[in-house]
């Protein structure tokens, strides 16, 4: 499911900013952009974070500022290269067998590793406390957002459950009749070909008994009434139940291949196009649950 998160903790000379954004991912992919001064926050923040969420992609971003909000990154001169560097100048002018002028402001802010971050003094295991914090918050965040929207998804998935109950009742009610149906296309069938002769109610009995063990869907429809009543006890448990569901739906999905591979009833072939399309709604938004 989807989600975001933001949240800051405030010390006396600086501010930890994390930010956490959720995007569907069949797997746990938890993908972090802390600044060097954080690297050793990067496994807390990642266990937690995994922990908390089931599946998904979580980028995390954090980043510290100064008490005014601005980048705690600060640069300087480097004072030995620049006194270096005009005192070179200052004898190569002098040595010269020529007049030559001495060296501009252009040139020596040319000059590479003149300006150099200035390394931040601060304590860095109080930083890192200070992102752990943010990051509980948003963590927090984040997953009130994701269960909001699931909320939503368990009330849609349920309803396409009730629907693919709808059509696993219409095919038991039609497969009996499936037979009958045959029966009497069989015997009508029979007559055009045998207009002066009785056909064998026998042989007619053999043939319906065939086609209705070849055609017998029952098994298939018990099943599938199984997985569904599964699909509504996973949902109603709670917790991380998106592999789960997945499963579910391979199954009913099987079940209704199979009974579409049997039935030649249009009425039923119909159903189980029904229940197909049903079973892909519901596949669209399993992709959202963790």
């Amino acid at each position: 499911m989807t989600g975001y998160g933001r949240a800051e903790c405030i010390r006396a000379d600086f501010v930890a900013v994390v930010e956490m954004k959720a995007v569907n991912h069949r797997f746990t992919d938890v993908s972090l952009r802390f600044g060097r001064e954080l690297f050793a926050a990067e496994e807390r923040v990642r266990a937690m974070v995994a922990s908390a969420c089931g599946r998904g992609r979580i980028d995390v971003y954090a980043t510290i500022a100064n008490a005014q909000g601005q980048s705690g990154r600060q640069y300087v001169v480097n004072q030995p290269l620049l006194q270096a560097a005009l005192r070179f100048a200052c004898q190569v002018t002098a040595d010269a067998p020529i007049d030559m002028d001495g060296p501009g402001v252009g040139h020596l802010l040319a000059l590479p590793g003149l300006f150099v971050e200035q390394t931040d003094l601060r304590d860095p295991q109080v930083m890192v406390q200070a992102v752990v914090e943010a990051a509980e918050r948003a963590l927090a965040e984040l997953l009130q957002m994701k269960q909001r929207e699931g909320v939503r998804l368990t009330d849609h998935l349920l309803r396409r459950a009730d629907d693919l109950q709808e059509v696993c009742d219409r095919l038991k009610a039609r497969a009996p009749q499936s037979v009958l149906a045959y029966r009497e296309k069989l015997a009508q069938r029979l007559s055009e070909l045998l207009s002066q002769l009785t056909p064998d109610a026998q042989r007619m009995a053999f043939e319906v008994a065939l086609f209705a063990e070849k055609t017998s869907v029952e098994e298939e429809l018990e099943r599938l009434d199984s997985h569904v009543m599964q699909w509504r006890q996973v949902i109603a448990g709670g917790g991380t139940v998106g592999k789960q569901l997945d499963f579910l739906l391979q199954e009913m999905a099987r079940e209704l291949s199979t009974i579409g591979a049997k039935v030649g009833d249009l009425d039923m072939t119909q159903a189980v196009l029904l229940g197909k399309h049903i079973l892909e709604q519901m596949r669209e938004q399993v992709q959202n649950v963790e």
